[in-house]
């Protein structure tokens, strides 16, 4: 029972911690694999050592689209990773909130008394629904006619 649900927590945490690591990876790799390719980009061009201009220009450009590129794939993964952690975790409450209603359509079949006061507390409910709803209606109306009057 309880040491079960414990458990499924401390492994959901795991998988969060595992997310956060894996996407912190990813980052430290693609800019260790940047600063290696940008290294091998400059020395390979002669870049510092006589390298023309318009060469440098050029290099200069290419380097920075590729770093705009490479950190909007990075982004990309972080927030699709981020997404997919979002719709396991909104699965896992859709499945707990059908066992709850399966349970409560359980007692309530269960204890024939027991939908007559449900029933009371729904009319009771949708009664204070429309009055407050009449009393919202009645001072927007009162407001308007004070603004146009």
């Amino acid at each position: 029972g309880g040491g079960r649900g414990q458990h499924k927590l401390i492994v959901k945490r795991f998988k969060e911690i595992h997310v956060d690591f894996t996407l912190d990876y990813d980052r430290r790799r693609s800019a260790l694999d940047e600063k290696r390719r940008r290294h091998e980009l400059l020395s390979s061009s002669g870049v510092g050592a006589g390298g023309g201009q318009g060469d440098e220009s050029d290099t200069a450009q290419l380097l920075r689209e590729r770093t705009a590129l490479n950190s909007s794939l990075s982004s990309s993964r972080g927030i699709i990773s981020q997404a997919s952690s979002i719709f396991t975790s909104l699965k896992e409450q859709r499945a707990n909130l059908g066992r709850s209603k399966d349970r409560a359509a359980g007692i309530g079949s269960s204890i024939p008394g027991i939908n007559r006061i449900v029933d009371g507390i729904r009319r009771r409910r949708q009664r204070d629904n429309m009055v407050l709803g009449a009393v919202i209606a009645g001072c927007v109306l009162f407001t308007m006619w004070y603004w146009v009057g």
